[in-house]
């Protein structure tokens, strides 16, 4: 049986020892040209034939991406239950309230 999505093919039961598995099928793999130019010969008027075509195999990954930590204790402990392992200083007051003088103080 073929798995149309993983490609795996898998029997029911065992093949005997010796027995040779062949496969008879098309498949399509992407590709792309490896040159800008491809060189081609002209047979007779109106006929042309390409002696080499360089392909290259296009290689498609996949991936999944989640949200991950936005380094606030509040997400740490929320989504993903890890204040333990928390490396921020939440209770340091910002530069801004920091760096303030008498002059600069805004009313609370």
């Amino acid at each position: 049986m073929l798995d149309t999505t993983t490609g795996l093919v898998s029997f029911p039961s065992a093949p005997g020892n010796g027995v040779a598995i062949t496969a008879d099928f098309q498949f399509d793999v992407p590709v792309r040209f490896d040159t800008d130019r491809l060189a081609a010969t002209i047979d007779s008027y109106g006929s042309r034939s390409w002696h080499d075509i360089p392909i290259v195999e296009i290689r498609v990954y996949a991936y999944s991406l989640t949200k991950g930590c936005d380094k606030t204790i509040t997400t740490c402990f929320s989504r993903f239950n890890n204040v333990v392992n928390f490396r921020g200083e939440p209770l340091v007051p910002g530069l801004d309230r920091m760096l303030e003088t008498a002059g600069t103080r805004s009313a609370f």
